[in-house]
């Protein structure tokens, strides 16, 4: 796959488009402790744009805007259930992260919106060549979505770790290069 995007003017644009590539892989069945047999599998694995940019000999500085922007999101969200001044301190001082990451300027109010949207902007602009994309407030409202999830203990939020937030990167590019559209999953009835 890596292959395929570095024969290209872009890679990291046709990674974008191609977004993922399909893996399989062998799983031994058993019956009593006893191999009888493998048993053939496939699944979707996105595409990862730091190790491509990395083989391709690319710059990779854009991967500490997407983790700074990833501790943005979870003060965003800490804000959202009311966390007072103090404790976004404390969760913005404790917060896993490179020194480069720290050192990036994310702006003076960087839980707006609109800010935010300026950020993964920028952030596009140094992946994909400026003015290529145009990201918008639906790409925030996705990444803010799909950020946080039940946490392990009583009353807490879990947030996207560096991995998962490139992910969902990853997912906003796709977006805005082949105009895709967000999706929501839910339970439907039966009818």
């Amino acid at each position: 796959m890596f292959a395929r995007c570095k024969a290209t003017d872009h890679p990291l644009r046709e990674a974008a488009k191609i977004h993922s590539y399909r893996v399989i892989k062998h799983k031994t069945t058993r019956e009593d402790r006893i191999v009888t047999g493998l048993e053939k599998t496939e699944r979707e694995r996105p595409i990862d744009l730091v190790r491509l940019a990395t083989k391709c000999h690319l710059p990779t500085l854009w991967k500490n805007d997407v983790e700074n922007l990833n501790q943005i999101l979870t003060l965003h969200a800490a804000k959202e259930m009311g966390a007072s001044a103090a404790e976004l301190k404390a969760i913005s001082q404790s917060y896993y992260m490179s020194k480069v990451t720290a050192a990036v300027d994310a702006g003076k109010t960087p839980m707006s919106n609109t800010q935010l949207v300026k950020m993964l902007q920028g952030i596009c602009d140094k992946v994909l060549g400026e003015g290529v994309v145009r990201v918008n407030n639906h790409d925030i409202a996705y990444i803010i979505a799909a950020h946080t999830k039940k946490g392990r203990g009583r009353l807490a939020v879990g947030t996207a770790d560096h991995a998962l937030m490139h992910r969902l990167f990853l997912d906003v590019m796709h977006r805005c290069v082949t105009g895709a559209v967000y999706e929501v999953e839910f339970k439907k009835n039966k009818a």
